[in-house]
């Protein structure tokens, strides 16, 4: 089963992207963080497959996010979605 991290501050956006996986909700594990800092936190603990990353939030904006996933080696596979 693959690993989505859903990354929004937004709790609409989060429920929004949750419900376009609905069909295929045997495929995917979804999780879920609202912040810069605890999508970090997810990634290391999860190793999501793919992270869907909104760009403005607290904590840690999507920018910086992105970087430190992109510099760890053993993070820098994960397939990366921004939404903004």
């Amino acid at each position: 089963m693959k690993k989505v991290l859903i990354t929004d501050d937004d709790p609409r956006m989060v429920e929004i992207i949750r419900s376009a996986f609905e069909p295929y909700e045997d495929e995917f594990e979804l999780l879920s963080a609202h912040d810069g800092k605890s999508a970090l936190e997810m990634v290391r603990e999860h190793h999501p497959d793919l992270l869907i990353l909104d760009l403005m939030m607290p904590n840690g904006h999507g920018y910086p996010v992105c970087r430190k996933i992109r510099e760890d080696v053993t993070f820098n596979k994960i397939k990366i979605l921004v939404v903004s």
